[in-house]
């Protein structure tokens, strides 16, 4: 059935305020360089990943949000140095007043794993408080999906690898900036 233009328009002006504007991007490809990165204005909201067993490696897809305008204003981001290496666990969290928004990673076939660096904004005027590390997400070779509550930040990652699995474990530090 097909209906008049004007409920057609009304329709979809409903159903997107119910979907909203948020899209997921993607990180990467399998095996190829993975880029998370919110940008300047806005910080993760949603950060997930599947594993592939024909790939033996992740895939990273993530949405940011805008970051509050008492945050956003005077904020330096930039990439730390790798915080791994092959095969090796790891746990970086963002130094003082500072949130990651973003990771860079790189695969190597040989060692059938990544090197990861974060990306981490400083601000000023706020410190993290409220603090708690989030169980790890995942099982070996098992997807995730996080969603940062509301008001919240990352502001840390740990990880660990496994051999046997040719894969690794994901959990984040979570805070409050106030």
């Amino acid at each position: 059935m097909l209906l008049p233009a004007g409920i057609r328009v009304h329709i979809i002006l409903v159903l997107s305020l119910f979907v909203g504007e948020v899209s997921a991007s993607v990180g990467n490809e399998y095996r190829r360089t993975m880029t998370i990165n919110c940008g300047r204005n806005e910080h993760l909201a949603q950060i997930s990943s599947t594993y592939s067993t024909t790939h033996r490696d992740r895939k990273w897809t993530y949405v940011c949000r805008p970051t509050p305008a008492n945050i956003k204003n005077g904020l330096t981001c930039a990439l730390t140095s790798f915080v791994n290496y092959y095969d090796d666990e790891f746990q970086k969290v963002c130094p003082g007043s500072s949130f990651l928004n973003g990771l860079y990673s790189i695969y190597r076939e040989g060692f059938v794993d990544r090197r990861y660096r974060a990306r981490c904004c400083f601000f000023d005027r706020l410190r993290p408080c409220n603090c708690f590390d989030t169980p790890y997400l995942n099982s070996y070779q098992e997807a995730f999906s996080y969603d940062v509550p509301s008001n919240r930040f990352i502001t840390g990652i740990r990880s660990q690898y496994s051999l046997r699995y040719r894969d690794r474990t994901f959990s984040f530090k979570i805070c409050q900036l106030a």
